[in-house]
């Protein structure tokens, strides 16, 4: 009965297309979702600047051949797959991106490089390089001579950008992509970041110092979009002054942002000067909403993390989000030494021997049996939806002075990375497993219904899907999963939908394990 009464308050509140959507992409279009699947052996490219494995007729220039790159055909598979621009297939007048990209216009491509270090491999962390490359290509088709593209993003703040450059080897592609007169820039989005070294080491004992260093931003500079009562945390501001952002020191930050009348975001005016939004996120599980697709890797789009509501501070008896019982007295005092601050912008912690693999090890553990749970690592947290529900509806609906208006400002397009995907304890700690997939959309909400099916989970247990109907005035999506016209040439995604055994079999994070299978 439960489940009957999700399934039609979701679809209660579909939005309605008719003709032409606001942002200029059709209903046929915005309905679009499209699943390739790449042949035999799944891999990477590992050299940039990632070009394609031949010249095909729709490329200009000298661009550099890399035989044994096998994303780039995947990507025109998917575009030929969707009907994009289907008539000119094959001449050198194809251009696939010509409904989403015009001539001239200003594209903003946000991957996901949420960290430059991973326990298992980067290739289940974040959005390779290679897929990047291959949209980039196209969206330049489209937007040339006078287009501009700004590949930007906002890892976490501990994320060292320079050695991100090197293991991703986007500048040597963007420099690649410069040389063969391609107007497009990288930008590290974030204005902080948050730096550990360790100060002393004396038998296998750690004091490890923390401080926060400025950064210089983006060229243009950042708003600050103030969403009022449009907000989805207006239904419980009266627990506003309990609302914590990611990192445990800076935690109480994110009420500076939200109170009784205000919710604020601050986002880079790159985005909100934007003609076109293109999102690349990573097919990857996460510990606080589930999965991270198309929609939470939004978080990544502005500057000021410290702002973004990530938990309510309490049990859910004591009107919180953050664990399903209160966590152990020793746990707590780990807790609490972990980071020290001495000031806002300076701390320290003391680690005994070992204790970082096995804290790690323990929280991992406890998670299983949702004991100990920290910071709403959990299938019950109801606060990361409302976040990322407030990030898309500004990515979609504000204009460029960051003022919320009916009709969409900017269109939009996502390419979710799934080639080699995140599974287990994400989104920092993923397991690769090799799917070897890509799932594009004009529409983020449909998007992730299709790829949290292909997971083999089920939407109306995680909570940025299950509140599709209610987003307000402002939408960003259509909420309604019947509605999506799945393209594939594989028999096996064409039925993801009717038949759920044609999924995979994706390992949820442990604080999800046994409530999001379907």
């Amino acid at each position: 009965m439960k489940r009957k009464m999700q399934k039609n308050k979701m679809r209660a509140g579909k939005v309605r297309l008719k003709g032409k959507t606001g942002n200029g992409i059709s209903e046929n279009l915005r309905r679009l979702v499209g699943v390739a699947q790449m042949a035999g052996k799944v891999r990477y490219p590992k050299n940039a600047p990632f070009g394609p494995p031949k010249k095909y007729p729709e490329l200009e220039g000298k661009f550099a051949i890399d035989k044994t790159n096998k994303v780039y055909p995947l990507v025109r598979d998917l575009f030929r797959e969707m009907g994009l621009d289907g008539e000119n297939y094959g001449k050198k007048s194809w251009n696939p991106l010509r409904e989403l990209i015009s001539l001239g216009d200003k594209v903003v491509i946000k991957p996901n490089w949420v960290l430059d270090k991973s326990d298992h491999s980067l290739d289940a962390l974040i959005t390779h390089t290679s897929l990047i490359r291959s949209v980039i290509d196209y969206a330049w088709i489209a937007c040339r001579p006078s287009g501009r593209i700004d590949l930007i993003e906002s890892p976490i703040q501990s994320t060292d950008w320079e050695n991100l450059m090197k293991v991703t080897q986007a500048r040597e592609m963007v420099s690649a992509l410069n040389d063969e007169g391609v107007n497009i820039q990288i930008q590290d989005i974030r204005t902080e970041s948050f730096i550990e070294k360790e100060f002393l080491n004396l038998l296998g004992w750690k004091l490890k110092v923390f401080y926060r260093k400025k950064l210089p931003g983006t060229e243009k500079g950042y708003t600050q979009v103030n969403l009022g009562p449009e907000s989805l945390f207006h239904e419980v501001r009266g627990k506003a002054r309990r609302f914590r952002g990611i990192q445990q020191w800076t935690a109480s930050e994110a009420t500076k942002a939200h109170d009784e009348k205000k919710h604020i975001y601050s986002v880079p005016n790159e985005i909100l000067e934007a003609d076109v939004f293109i999102n690349l996120p990573k097919l990857k599980t996460h510990r606080k909403a589930g999965v991270t697709l198309a929609l939470k890797n939004i978080v990544g789009a502005v500057n000021n993390k410290d702002w973004l509501p990530h938990y309510i501070k309490g049990t859910p008896e004591k009107g919180g989000d953050e664990a399903p019982s209160e966590r152990s007295f020793h746990i707590k005092l780990i807790d609490a030494l972990s980071i020290v601050p001495l000031s806002k912008a300076f701390g320290f912690s003391i680690r005994p021997p070992g204790i970082e693999n096995m804290w790690r090890k323990k929280i991992e553990s406890d998670l299983y049996g949702l004991k100990n749970v920290r910071q709403a690592n959990w299938y019950g947290g109801g606060t990361v939806w409302r976040m990322v529900y407030d990030l898309n509806k500004i990515l979609i609906h504000a204009d460029k002075k960051g003022k919320l208006k009916q009709r969409p400002q900017r269109k939009y397009f996502a390419l979710v990375d799934g080639i080699v995907s995140g599974e287990g304890f994400g989104p920092l700690n993923s397991i690769p497993k090799k799917t070897g997939v890509i799932i594009g959309g004009f529409d983020p909400l449909l998007v992730d219904f299709v790829c949290t099916r292909l997971m083999g989970f089920d939407e109306y247990k995680i909570k940025t899907l299950s509140n599709a109907g209610n987003q307000g005035k402002y939408s960003f999506g259509g909420s309604d999963l019947g509605k999506v016209d799945l393209k594939s040439k594989s028999k096996r995604w064409k039925q993801l939908l009717e038949s759920p055994k044609n999924a995979f079999r994706f390992k949820p994070a442990p604080g999800w394990k046994g409530h999001i299978e379907k």
